[in-house]
């Protein structure tokens, strides 16, 4: 796992990344006054990831805000990631790991949801045949 080694050790992430909205509604802070939105709150590496439970607190949104604005980010090119411990930026030193990482992740749990659809539609289908009293073969 890499690390941001700009990070200051002992100190949260939001303690780092001290925000203030703009009038426009979106935000910075003083280490990344150069980004808005999320990205202005979050750090480099995973490790320095901000749970998303803290991220909404200090931007004044609901969690479900958050993940609409991160999406809305990523879809107009910002490397917002997530993972289990949080939203992160790609560390500076191997933003390629990070962005691999974060793509795997997405994979993994769209094959999940598709298995889990097929499972339900199956269901479905014997349900809707019990229904109909058809009895359903399976070959």
């Amino acid at each position: 796992m890499t690390e941001n080694k700009k990070a200051r050790s002992g100190v949260a992430p939001s303690e780092q990344a001290s925000e203030r909205a703009l009038e426009d509604g979106t935000f910075c802070n003083h280490s990344n006054t150069n980004k808005r939105g999320i990205q202005a709150f979050l750090l480099e590496g995973e490790a320095n990831a901000m749970p998303m439970r803290e991220l909404a607190r200090l931007m004044g949104v609901s969690e479900r805000q958050v993940r609409k604005l991160a999406e809305r980010e990523r879809d107009n090119g910002a490397f917002v990631i997530a993972s289990d411990k949080g939203y992160f930026l790609p560390s500076a030193d191997n933003p390629e790991y990070d962005l691999k990482r974060y793509i795997h992740r997405m994979d993994a749990r769209v094959s999940s949801n598709r298995k889990a659809i097929r499972t339900m539609r199956k269901r479905l289908d014997e349900l809707r045949a019990q229904a109909n009293g058809q009895e359903r073969l399976e070959l």
